[in-house]
């Protein structure tokens, strides 16, 4: 999966603008949220161990990508994130919830 997000670049300076950035990751659970785990890492940030982004304060609505074939699609829309004891924990909402589409397609024409 690529995360791309325009949030926070620093920790520290989350009143600053963001920087467009992206990385990849695996999905750790599929519940409410598609998650993806991000180990040892305590901050909001695009960024972590190889093949392990999250996402940042202000990536918010930034998209999850898939590549089937030569395509990407999008699968999540960033939610938010939190930290627990292992590392930060993303979530994105599932586009491919019944719940979801049908949201979508009352509010989008």
């Amino acid at each position: 999966m690529v995360v791309i997000g325009y949030g926070c670049a620093d920790s520290n300076a989350m009143g600053t603008s963001g920087v467009k950035r992206l990385g990849t990751n695996v999905i750790s659970d599929v519940n409410e949220f598609i998650e993806l785990s991000t180990p040892g890492i305590r901050i909001r940030a695009v960024a972590g161990p190889e093949n392990r982004a999250g996402v940042c304060f202000g990536d918010s609505g930034g998209p999850l990508l898939k590549q089937v074939g030569n395509q990407w699609m999008i699968v999540g829309v960033a939610h938010g994130a939190y930290n627990e004891s292992s590392g930060q924990i993303s979530q994105f909402v599932d586009l491919n919830l019944p719940e979801n589409r049908a949201f979508l397609s009352q509010h989008v024409k």
